[in-house]
């Protein structure tokens, strides 16, 4: 084969691992962003349900 259609595979082979790897760190991210969200609103729950608890008498 000649050089050029190398080139051209190679270049092509790392345009695809690049967008991989570009979804891969995107998804880690949103990942982290959404338990970091989770864990707030867990936080922000638990003393609502102690209050609660306390008026209840339990």
């Amino acid at each position: 084969m000649k050089k050029s259609v190398w080139i051209t595979l190679l270049a092509t082979f790392c345009t695809l691992a690049g967008a991989v790897l570009g979804i891969w760190l995107y998804m880690r991210k949103r990942d982290k962003e959404l338990a970091e969200y989770e864990q707030m609103l867990i936080n922000q729950d638990m003393p609502a349900a102690k209050w609660e608890s306390e008026i209840s008498g339990e």
